[in-house]
C-alpha cells in the first residue's frame, strides 16, 4: 500500500520536510503530464512549421479543456483537504462521489460543443487555410479522449487531497512513457498501422489517458471499493463549493488561453513561422512551471488541512516556505534558458528562424519569471481556503486588463517589432506581484482568517 502524508503530519509537522515529501510526487507527475504536449511537439515539429503553427492554433482550445479538468480537480482538492483537515472522511468521500457525476455532465456539454462550433471558433481565432484541416485533425480526437482527461485529473486530485501522491506521480510517469512510444507509431506510421500526422499525436495521448483511466478506475472503485454510489444522494450545497473553487480556477487558465488566442490573431499575418515560434515557447513555457504548479498543489493540500483543523498560523509558514522552493527553481531555469535557450528549442523545429524568434521571446521575458513563485503560492493557498475570488481578479487583472491591450498598442498601434510582444507579459508580471503581495498580507481577508 502506498504510503501516504498523514493529517497529523501535515498540521503539526515540520512545514518544510512535509511540503517537500508532499511536493515532489506532484512536481514529478505534473512534469510527466505536462511531457505530453511536449513530446507531441517534438514529434509534429518533423512535419514542419505548418503542422507546428497547427498546434499553436488549437493549443487555446484544447488548454480551455484542460483549466476545466484542472480547475475542478482543485475545487475538489481544496474541499476534500478541509473535510479531511476537520476528520469528516464521510464528507470527503461525498464531495468525491459529486465530482465523478460533475465531470461526466461536462464531458457530454464539451463533446457537444467541440464537434457543433469547432471548426468556426478555429477560423475566429487564426487557423489560416493552409493549416485548418491539420487543427481539425488534432483537436478532434483529443476532445472525443477528453472525458479520460477529466476522470485522471479529478481523481488524482482526491487522492493528493487525501495524502497520496505517489499513485498519481507513478500513474502519469506510466501515461507519460506510453505516450512518447505511440507518438511516433501513430504520426509516422509503423508495420501495419498507417501515418496519421497530427492525429495521430492527438490519439497517442488519448490511448495513453485511457490506460491510466482504466488503472484507476480497477483499483479505487473495483479493488478498493473506495467509491459506494448505492446511497448517494445529490447535495446542490457539495457542487456549489466545488464551483467555488473550480470556476475561479478553471477562469484563471481560460484568460489565459484567451490571452494566447488573441495572441495568435495578432501574429498570425506575420505568418506561420511566427505563429511556430510563438507557440512553440509557450509550450515550453508551460512545461518548465510544470515544478512551481506542482508546488502549488501541494500548497493547497497542505494549506487546506491546516484550514480544516483551524492552524491557521501555519499557513503563513507554508507561503513563505514554498515561495522559497519556486524561487530556487526559477533560478535554475533562468540559467537553462540563458545558456542553452537556442538548442532547447531546435530539439522541437528544424527551422532557425522559428528557434531564433523562440529563443528571443524568451529572453524578453526571462526576468518577469522570478515574480512569479510568490504570486502561484499565494494563489493555492487562498484556494486551499476556499478563497477562489483572489486567484481570478490577479488573473484577469494581468492577462486581459494588461497583456490583450497592450500587445494591440505596442503591435498593431505603435507598430513595434514582433520580439515585443512579450513584453505586456513581463509588464503584467510585476505588476501582478505587487498586488498578490498587497493583497496576501494587508487584505481585509487576512483579519477574518489568520488573526483569529
Amino acid at each position: 500500500m502506498t504510503k501516504v502524508t498523514t493529517r497529523k503530519e501535515m498540521t503539526q509537522g515540520d512545514v518544510k520536510s512535509i511540503l517537500i515529501k508532499l511536493s515532489w510526487p506532484i512536481i514529478l507527475g505534473m512534469i510527466i503530464q505536462s511531457s505530453f504536449n511536449l513530446v507531441d511537439t517534438y514529434f509534429v515539429g518533423k512535419l514542419g512549421h505548418d503542422a507546428l503553427a497547427a498546434m499553436s492554433v488549437a493549443f487555446p482550445v484544447i488548454f480551455i479543456t484542460m483549466a476545466l479538468a484542472s480547475g475542478i480537480g482543485v475545487g475538489v482538492n481544496s474541499l476534500v483537504s478541509r473535510k479531511l483537515g476537520a476528520k469528516d472522511k464521510k464528507g470527503a468521500s461525498n464531495v468525491s462521489k459529486h465530482a465523478y457525476i460533475l465531470m461526466l455532465i461536462i464531458y457530454i456539454l464539451i463533446f457537444i460543443f467541440a464537434f457543433t462550433f469547432l471548426e468556426k471558433l478555429y477560423i475566429r481565432i487564426g487557423a489560416t487555410e493552409n493549416i485548418l484541416n491539420l487543427v481539425m485533425q488534432y483537436s478532434k480526437t483529443y476532445f472525443a479522449g477528453s472525458f479520460f482527461l477529466f476522470f485522471t485529473f479529478i481523481t488524482n486530485n482526491i487522492l493528493r487531497a487525501e495524502g497520496n501522491t505517489k499513485t498519481p506521480m507513478k500513474i502519469m510517469i506510466v501515461a507519460g512513457l506510453i505516450n512518447a512510444i505511440l507518438d511516433p507509431i501513430f504520426i509516422f506510421g509503423f508495420g501495419f498501422i498507417p501515418a496519421m500526422g497530427v492525429r495521430g499525436a492527438s490519439l497517442a495521448t488519448v490511448i495513453s489517458r485511457i490506460l491510466a483511466s482504466i488503472y484507476l478506475f480497477y483499483t479505487l472503485f473495483l479493488k478498493e471499493n473506495k467509491f459506494d454510489f448505492k446511497y448517494f444522494k445529490l447535495d446542490l450545497s457539495i457542487i456549489k463549493e466545488i464551483f467555488k473553487i473550480g470556476i475561479p480556477a478553471t477562469l484563471n487558465q481560460v484568460f489565459i488561453s484567451i490571452t494566447l488566442a488573441t495572441m495568435n490573431i495578432i501574429l498570425a499575418k506575420s505568418g506561420e513561422v511566427t505563429l511556430a515560434a510563438f507557440g512553440l515557447m509557450m509550450r515550453l513555457e508551460s512545461f518548465i512551471f510544470m515544478p512551481l504548479s506542482g508546488l502549488v498543489v501541494g500548497v493547497t493540500t497542505m494549506v487546506g488541512q491546516n484550514f480544516g483543523a483551524k492552524k491557521y498560523k501555519r499557513i503563513d509558514k507554508v507561503v513563505s516556505e514554498s515561495t522559497k522552493f519556486g524561487m530556487i527553481f526559477i533560478f535554475m531555469i533562468a540559467i537553462t534558458i540563458l545558456l542553452f535557450g537556442e538548442n532547447i528549442l531546435g530539439i522541437f523545429s528544424d527551422n532557425y528562424e522559428v528557434v531564433l524568434m523562440g529563443n528571443a521571446f524568451f529572453k524578453m521575458i526571462l526576468f518577469g519569471y522570478f515574480t512569479l513563485p510568490f504570486t502561484f503560492v499565494s494563489g493555492g493557498a487562498m484556494q486551499g481556503m476556499g478563497n477562489g475570488i483572489y486567484s481570478l481578479v490577479l488573473q484577469f487583472l494581468r492577462t486581459i486588463f494588461l497583456v490583450i491591450p497592450l500587445s494591440i498598442l505596442f503591435i498593431l498601434v505603435l507598430k513595434l517589432e514582433i520580439n515585443y510582444i512579450m513584453l505586456p507579459f513581463l509588464i503584467a508580471n510585476f505588476i501582478g506581484l505587487f498586488i498578490s503581495l498587497i493583497w496576501y498580507y494587508k487584505g481585509s481577508w487576512r483579519k477574518k482568517v489568520l488573526i483569529n
